[in-house]
């Protein structure tokens, strides 16, 4: 027999049973529901200008400099400026006093002229024979063994260990050389007969010693004709002549015209910066490739006699030429900056397109693309696949843009920003970047709808792309409300929760990126 139940027990079994129930209602609700609307930020589609650019960096550089030429041993009377002050045409940079150099100008002609009279002369000269070199040759050898046996019988009588005899050797062997240095090769050369060395001259000699030194006179003079009948013979001399003509020419002509600069003074022919100063005032200029310029002719007869190339002898020759001191380098204006253009880069841009150089201050100049190579260069770079094991290399195309009006903030070597204009897109329907969105379709947006709070997926064509904002071509309008930055999981037909809402107003007119800029002007 069941007891009955108390009304307290009953009130209490009731309320148990009711928060069971409201746990086990709150847990179902809690499992169940239904997700929130993702909340989303929208934003109207609007129209206006959009202009594409092209960004790169580049490096500063001179498009003209002018080295001015100083003469060795030129006195400088004033320096008027420093390295790094800007100068414009017309200013006069250094003086000089060109009173030591009045003969050096006659120097040079001199040389030059008798070159051209040596090198005429030897043209017309008649060549030696080939039996005529066979005898020469025949005949040195005979007085090379005569001489020979000579010096050996003189050595065995004579005191060695007397200095005075070795300063008698070298007295002779002085003046001969010194003799025949100047006169015995131009002689020879122009078909005239070599002067007859003066052995009266030199006291103290035995009959031996007198006998030798002949014989020896004799013996250069059949080593020079030897030598200039071999070079004869390979056609090597007249080429070599006419290059000491023309490399003397070339000298004095250099010549002249450094010191007619010298005696005028120097003086700015544009707008630019002193790079380099190599003068002081009050001191004679003293270059450090200064050389002795006194042209070596048994050296000459060396490099003849070995049958060299015309290249190596040229070389010599001009060894002995007038160094080219700069005593001052001047960068003029304009700058230009050169920098690199990669395979599709390079197809849109043009020779003198406008563009924008921005230096390190931020401060803006114009310019315009002055150079554009040809040919492409290709050089190592570190990319994904060098950190992978592989190595890498890209090529790009050179170009440059001057800069105009450069002021203290353009620095040579220094780099700056460069922007180019490349494509323009007018009263264009302009979409943020952030709206769209790409997959395996294509490119597409949300529309939203304001009466069912829902979003449609639509398909867009775009066009220009910068940084900031896409050219949409087809897919909506001007005032339409979209998506910006829609959510990854956002669907089509989903119904969404507004987080705020954005104008045209709103919207950042100009955004720079690593490849791109875009201006927009706005309706």
């Amino acid at each position: 027999m069941l007891k009955k139940w108390s009304t307290k027990k009953k009130i209490a079994v009731t309320v148990v049973i009711l928060v069971i129930s409201f746990l086990f209602a709150g847990l179902l609700y809690f499992l169940f529901k239904p997700a929130p609307p993702p909340k989303v930020i929208l934003t109207t589609v609007s129209s206006g200008d959009v202009v594409q650019t092209l960004d790169a960096t580049g490096t500063v550089e001179s498009a003209n400099q002018e080295s001015f030429s100083i003469l060795n041993g030129t006195k400088v009377t004033t320096v008027n400026v420093r390295v790094g002050d800007r100068i414009k045409e017309g200013d006069l940079l250094a003086t000089f006093d060109t009173a030591s150099l009045s003969g050096l100008i006659g120097e040079k002609e001199k040389a030059y002229k008798t070159a051209y009279e040596t090198y005429t002369s030897s043209k017309k000269a008649a060549k030696i024979s080939a039996a005529e070199l066979v005898a020469i040759k025949k005949d040195i050898l005979s007085l090379e063994s005569e001489i020979k046996g000579l010096e050996q019988a003189i050595a065995a009588t004579a005191n060695k260990n007397d200095p005075k005899t070795e300063t008698t050797d070298k007295s002779i062997a002085d003046k001969i050389n010194s003799f025949f240095e100047d006169n015995l090769i131009l002689q020879l050369l122009r078909g005239e007969t070599p002067a007859i060395f003066d052995l009266s001259s030199i006291t103290g000699m035995s009959a031996d010693q007198t006998k030798l030194t002949s014989l020896k006179l004799e013996l250069i003079q059949l080593q020079a004709k030897q030598t200039i009948a071999d070079a004869q013979a390979s056609g090597i001399l007249e080429s070599t002549l006419k290059s000491i003509y023309e490399s003397t020419l070339e000298d004095y002509n250099k010549t002249k015209a450094a010191v007619d600069g010298l005696q005028n003074g120097w003086i700015a022919k544009n707008e630019g910066i002193i790079r380099e100063i190599n003068i002081v005032a009050g001191q004679n200029f003293k270059s450090a490739s200064a050389i002795d310029t006194k042209l070596d002719l048994s050296a000459m007869l060396s490099v003849l006699s070995s049958n060299s190339e015309s290249a190596d002898i040229v070389d010599m020759i001009k060894q002995f030429i007038t160094p080219n001191s700069s005593g001052m380098t001047v960068e003029y204006y304009p700058f230009a900056a050169n920098f690199i253009l990669g395979k599709y880069d390079v197809l849109k841009i043009t020779m003198d397109q406008e563009a924008k150089i921005v230096a390190a201050d931020g401060k803006t100049f114009g310019g315009k693309i002055t150079f554009i190579s040809p040919v492409a260069s290709s050089s190592s770079s570190i990319n994904i696949n060098s950190l992978l094991g592989s190595s890498g290399s890209s090529s790009g195309v050179e170009a440059k843009v001057s800069i105009d009006n450069p002021d203290t903030s353009i620095i040579i070597g220094f780099d700056v920003a460069i922007s180019i204009d490349v494509d323009k897109a007018e009263n264009a329907t302009l979409v943020p970047a952030e709206a769209i969105q790409f997959d395996s379709e294509g490119s597409y947006i949300f529309l939203y709808n304001s009466k069912t709070k829902r979003v449609e997926r639509k398909q867009v064509k775009t066009g220009i792309f910068s940084g900031a904002l896409y050219q949409v071509i087809s897919g909506c309008e001007a005032g339409d409300i979209i998506v910006k930055a829609p959510p990854m999981t956002l669907k089509d037909g989903e119904k969404v929760s507004i987080q705020s809402t954005e104008t045209p107003s709103n919207i950042s007119t100009t955004k720079k990126t690593e490849t791109s800029t875009a201006t927009t002007v706005a309706d």
